[in-house]
């Protein structure tokens, strides 16, 4: 009813802050508190999410929402499969190094972290140039 801004940007605010924290405190870390930020994280990337789909799909003319649900669950998947593939290029473990499996590990997911974070933050770039007005949604 009060169209995309405050759900994308609350959305995103709450991903940016809980990977700010994240990246400073990965190295001393545990389990609970890397459980504790992952579903905090997950919590805002979702209410951004879904809230994008939701005006992108309202963009489109009835007939056309099952082909716009379909790409864009095609590029989350897309997306997802490119994420896990860049994750893994940050995590690698070098074996001539002398640190610890675990440390050069916790050190990659330190530096996913960030470039996480730096995606949260262009993403307020976006959001400033596509949202513009507050349009509320169309039937």
């Amino acid at each position: 009813m009060y169209g995309p801004k405050m759900p994308l940007l609350a959305g995103n605010a709450a991903f940016v802050v809980i990977m700010m924290v994240w990246s400073m405190m990965t190295m001393n870390g545990t389990v609970i508190s890397m459980t504790i930020f992952y579903l905090l994280m997950t919590l805002g990337r979702n209410l951004a999410f879904g809230t994008s789909m939701t005006a992108g799909l309202a963009q489109l003319s009835l007939p056309e929402r099952a082909d716009g649900n379909a790409i864009f669950n095609t590029a989350q998947q897309f997306a997802g499969a490119i994420g896990t593939t860049v994750a893994s290029l940050l995590m690698k473990v070098n074996p001539d190094s002398a640190a610890s499996v675990a440390t050069q590990t916790a050190r990659g997911a330190q530096h996913v972290f960030w470039f996480m974070l730096a995606l949260g933050l262009l993403n307020f770039v976006w959001f400033n140039r596509f949202l513009k007005h507050n349009a509320p949604y169309s039937e």
